[in-house]
């Protein structure tokens, strides 16, 4: 379908991400709150940490922190680089336990304003099971439709 293509991001974690059981949000009990309250899921913050710390130094040459750091206006130019061309994401689950169903959504969200302006372009994505990997992992790869 599509012949002309450019990566945008590519990601690959060996951090085990959450089984298709897991809730992205979990509750636990809060003692200055005094109830109980949702809380990321620790095993999804870990690799939304890793993904968000390689998306920013690849796409702007500097971590998440460094970046909210700047000012506003210093963001914004940074961000007006992003496209607004329709994308492709590629999902590789190498974890044989996960569910990808289950972890895209966030993503697309999570990659908004990083890897393109809006989860709206991204109009074809892609999932595979490679049950033949001898060390798990986890790939998304980006790309741009020319």
């Amino acid at each position: 379908m599509v012949n002309n293509v450019m990566i945008l991001f590519e990601f690959t974690s060996y951090i085990n991400p959450p089984t298709k059981n897991e809730k992205d949000k979990i509750d636990v009990w809060s003692k200055r709150q005094n109830r109980k309250v949702k809380i990321i899921n620790p095993s999804y913050k870990k690799i939304w940490e890793e993904i968000h710390s390689q998306m920013y130094q690849k796409k702007f040459g500097m971590n998440k922190a460094q970046f909210k750091l700047l000012k506003p206006s210093e963001r914004a130019k940074l961000q007006k680089t992003l496209s607004e061309k329709e994308v492709i994401v590629t999902l590789w689950n190498g974890f044989h336990r996960m569910d990808l169903r289950n972890f895209t959504d966030e993503l697309y969200d999570r990659l908004q304003g990083i890897a393109y302006k809006n989860d709206r372009q991204v109009v074809q994505d892609q999932g595979f099971m490679d049950r033949k990997s001898e060390k798990e992992y986890f790939k998304i790869i980006v790309e741009e439709m020319e």
